[in-house]
């Protein structure tokens, strides 16, 4: 654009003059790279009350059992770091840096499969890995691992799209709603199931904690058994 005037210059036609275009002898031009507005997919750490009405206005996705809001992130350019990407998964998650890993999915087009790429390099630039308008940037998802004490043979399932956001009281909802029958875990209520970690028997059972606040990371597992 023009710097005296901020007029905005968006001609298409190479053969466009200067003239054309209002351009005199001794203004400046801004070189500006075009900006990018992607969809970054957040996991929601609980499941969502749909009977509340709310002011936000983001898209509820649900995929596989769980939840995540869609929010429109304008870039200021195609050449903004992918770390940026990362501070605001973080302010919006608590889920620090170092514990995120990025995949951008590119929209799908006509008799083209879908394209994914990780993002691997925060110091990189989003133009660096193609990402382009309308893309979505999400989490790789994790996995835990569920054993069910206390029936004889211990019993074990693997819950996926896992995320370090999420809270005990939904790791319960999915336990409840039956995601781990096909290993022979039965779906046990919300309130009758207690809940510890594997490796050194810590309770879990304060509802709003999150994994992240447990120490549980990637492929960790958790004991379940039936109170009443």
């Amino acid at each position: 654009h023009k710097e005296a005037d901020n007029k905005e210059i968006t001609q298409s036609n190479n053969t466009t003059t200067f003239f054309e275009c209002g351009i005199k002898h001794n203004d400046t031009l801004v070189l500006e790279w075009p900006k990018v507005v992607v969809k970054i997919k957040l996991p929601l750490p609980v499941k969502p009350d749909f009977t509340e009405k709310s002011e936000d206005s983001n898209e509820i996705l649900e995929e596989n059992g769980r939840f995540y809001k869609l929010v429109e992130y304008s870039t200021q350019s195609e050449l903004d770091r992918v770390r940026l990407i990362h501070d605001f998964i973080t302010k919006d998650t608590g889920i620090p840096f170092r514990q995120q890993e990025l995949l951008a999915t590119s929209q799908r087009k006509k008799n083209r499969p879908l394209k994914t790429k990780k993002l691997e390099d925060p110091t990189k630039r989003l133009a660096d890995f193609k990402v382009e308008d309308g893309d979505t940037i999400g989490l790789v998802p994790r996995k835990l691992k569920v054993n069910l004490l206390g029936v004889g043979e211990k019993k074990q399932t693997t819950l996926e799209n896992i995320h370090l956001n999420d809270t005990i009281e939904s790791i319960k909802y999915r336990i409840s709603r039956g995601e781990g029958e096909s290993d022979g875990i039965p779906s046990i209520p919300e309130n009758s199931m207690s809940i510890r970690t594997a490796k050194d028997g810590k309770d879990l059972n304060q509802d709003d904690q999150t994994l992240l606040d447990a120490g549980i990371t990637d492929e960790d597992e958790i004991d379940i058994e039936k109170t009443k």
